[in-house]
């Protein structure tokens, strides 16, 4: 569905002032905030990761605050339909994305740009500029907006004044947004008393589709899932074809359900349709430029007569200056065809090994907590399988304040070997260098009941797991 904007609005002037004049505000004292009061020290809706301003920015998850408040029972409310509900989780999914002008996605977004992108997802078309959603959408009293409303800035308390800044309105005085250069996808509370709300009150089209993101609200409460058979690889980038072409036919020789894959960056997606064939497959278009290489390195495969993709993504794991920094994470929803039960897959591929770098530590610690914003939410719609080359040691270094065990346990998940019960030294020897770096975790709902790995040409075994559901 489209929604054109209503009456006349700034077009690319409203867009060349969003940031500039958001960021020229953020100096203010706090105005008076518009909406439901709240308790004095309660800073945050905690259920919903919602983190301060400078911690968002380094990363930080509630949990690691200093006093963060608890948020009280009910202060926070659901979103008022589904597609309000699904538009926000992909816009949660993109917590941490740095700002930039104009963008909208998949990687960067400016404000106005996160919202397209996340309504775009959720099969709404939205006006580009802020000043043109404004004026496109039914306003609503401040007294009954539900989290996946509009909250827009105006420059002056006139009615009908210039829209500078948009976010999306999560409850309690807080919204998500693409605040301003140099800054994230993050919390923040409402900050100025000249701001109205709107309400996106349409119906995702069918088959819509947006490159980042495609959306079926109709997820939750689905029936019983059947027993998973999982596979993960690091199938190494610039092997000769023939090579990468049996690599690849040992990993889908086990007849695995879903498959997350590492270092396709240099494989186009016919190639490996053409060698995964039964199979469908997920990745976002890449990012240009060559700091953006691996970008398009985690695809998700799938067993296309089983399972149909009802929601998809990408998220930035890190982000930094060094090319074999910049670490991305594909995911995909799946709804199985014979029950309709569905969960989520995420194929991650994380930075390399940063040893006894405090600074690349800490670097690493925010990817996963990206990741387990991720599944927090994905949650929703069913359990949870990620896959992926987390370049941590399972020996030594997983467990550690800054690893993936002990960050992902936060959002309930486990890693396969774990589970079944049992360690043979196989299943820790994932990589030729010694070791394990390869994972498999599952979220409540599927336990693994056997786990083993398989030889490759490439410098990785894959991990093979098959998951009971609960």
């Amino acid at each position: 569905m489209v929604i054109q904007a209503r009456g006349q609005g700034h077009g690319d002037e409203g867009r060349r002032h969003e940031g500039r004049r958001h960021e020229g505000r953020r100096a203010r004292p706090p105005h008076r905030l518009v909406g439901a009061p709240v308790a004095i020290g309660l800073l945050v809706p905690l259920a919903l990761g919602v983190v301060t301003p400078a911690a968002a920015q380094a990363g930080i998850t509630p949990a690691d605050q200093p006093g963060a408040a608890t948020a009280a029972e009910g202060v926070v409310g659901t979103a008022y339909s589904a597609v309000a509900g699904a538009a926000l989780d992909v816009a949660r999914a993109q917590l941490g994305d740095p700002y930039l002008w104009g963008a909208q996605g998949p990687d960067a977004f400016d404000c106005s740009g996160l919202v397209v992108y996340a309504y775009g997802a959720a099969g709404v078309a939205l006006p580009r500029t802020a000043d043109a959603q404004f004026r496109a959408l039914a306003a609503i009293p401040s007294g009954e907006a539900r989290p996946g409303d509009l909250v827009f800035f105006h420059d002056s308390p006139a009615p009908g004044s210039h829209v500078h800044h948009v976010g999306f309105y999560v409850g309690d005085g807080t919204i998500l947004h693409a605040p301003h250069p140099g800054a994230v996808v993050r919390y923040e509370r409402i900050w100025s008393s000249w701001v109205t709300y709107g309400r996106v009150a349409a119906s995702p089209s069918a088959g819509a589709e947006e490159p980042g993101n495609t959306t079926d609200a109709g997820t939750a409460g689905a029936s019983s899932l059947g027993d998973l058979r999982v596979v993960d690889a690091n199938i190494r980038t610039n092997m000769p074809r023939a090579r990468w072409t049996a690599d690849l036919a040992t990993v889908l020789a086990r007849d695995p359900d879903v498959v997350t894959l590492q270092e396709m960056d240099d494989r186009s997606d016919a190639e490996i349709r053409d060698a995964a064939p039964g199979y469908d497959l997920w990745r976002m278009p890449d990012q240009r430029g060559d700091v953006y290489a691996q970008s398009r390195g985690t695809v998700v495969l799938w067993r296309s007569d089983s399972y149909e993709p009802v929601r998809k993504g990408r998220v930035t794991l890190t982000a930094a200056q060094a090319r074999l920094d910049n670490r991305y994470a594909q995911w995909v929803t799946l709804r199985e065809r014979e029950t309709g039960a569905t969960f989520s897959v995420i194929s991650a591929h994380a930075m390399t090994n940063p040893r006894g770098d405090t600074a690349r530590q800490r670097l690493d610690a925010a990817g996963f907590r990206r990741l387990a914003d991720l599944v927090d939410t994905l949650e929703r719609s069913g359990p949870v399988v990620l896959g992926g080359d987390l370049n941590v040691q399972y020996r030594g270094q997983a467990d550690v304040a800054w690893g993936p065990r002990t960050i992902l346990s936060r959002a309930q998940m486990t890693e396969v070997k774990q589970q079944a019960g049992r360690f043979p030294e196989s299943a820790y020897a994932t990589h030729d260098g010694g070791g394990s770096v390869d994972y498999v975790f599952t979220t409540d709902g599927l336990r693994a009941t056997e786990v083993h790995t398989v030889g490759l040409h490439s410098d990785h075994r894959a991990v093979v797991a098959d998951l009971d559901a609960d």
